[in-house]
């Protein structure tokens, strides 16, 4: 399975179909990182190397580090991991089919549409936030009016009575 929100990476789907066609659709079950590079035209644009994206989706793609560490980047090290379960053709080539391909392609736009839709759970909540943002500031104002209403209501000499010191604390010895 892909690592945890690997699709939701910009260009990552691009990168992830173009590379299945590549792998898929090529005469060599395994290419190397700089034959990949030259035949995609460039680095994947969704960042690092193409062996980043092999790394990244190995329900898709294999990778040979030990080979790869030992012999370079011209090493063929990178596969689609279907490609090891086909036999051999008469010409010793792992054919898939294109519609195995195909197919191959429209679950890695399941699986960046599933990793989405998990990464934009929240905003299913939006609405009910904003109702509840709503209720409590018409409390809030319900309740400042009612305080004002109440503040008016009162004698100004209410106030005043409220805030006078008994007479025994302004001075008159008793």
């Amino acid at each position: 399975m892909a690592t945890t929100n690997s699709y939701l990476k910009r260009n990552r789907l691009a990168d992830v179909i173009a590379l299945i066609q590549v792998l898929g659709l090529d005469e060599h079950t395994h290419r190397s990182l700089n034959g990949l590079t030259s035949e995609l035209q460039g680095p994947p644009k969704s960042g690092g190397t193409w062996i980043t994206i092999a790394e990244q989706h190995p329900e898709f793609f294999r990778f040979n580090r030990q080979k790869h560490d030992k012999e370079g980047a011209e090493a063929h090290t990178i596969s689609l991991a279907g490609r090891h379960v086909i036999k051999e053709n008469a010409e010793g080539i792992r054919e898939l089919p294109v519609d195995f391909i195909m197919k191959l392609i429209d679950t890695a736009i399941e699986l960046h549409d599933k990793q989405k839709e998990r990464a934009d759970w929240w905003k299913a909540w939006l609405p009910f936030i904003a109702v509840i943002i709503t209720v409590l500031g018409s409390i809030y104002v319900n309740h400042q009016g009612a305080v004002n209403k109440a503040t008016k209501q009162l004698a100004p000499d209410t106030v005043i009575i409220k805030y006078l010191k008994p007479a025994d604390t302004l001075g008159n010895g008793k």
